[in-house]
């Protein structure tokens, strides 16, 4: 049965590539990753207030 990945999971995966893009210097690929960090916080924040 395959593990449900939490928005912990995809925060710490998406901070991890961010680490890697900017050492490698991937300055398009950073900026893509922190739109993601944006659209998964406002994800997260949605849901918070929803409660």
């Amino acid at each position: 049965m395959a593990k449900k990945s939490s928005a912990k999971d995809a925060y710490d995966s998406l901070i991890f590539h961010l680490h890697q893009a900017k050492r490698a210097g991937d300055q398009k690929l950073a900026r893509y990753i922190e739109k993601q960090l944006s659209a998964l916080q406002a994800k997260v924040d949605k849901r918070l207030t929803e409660d």
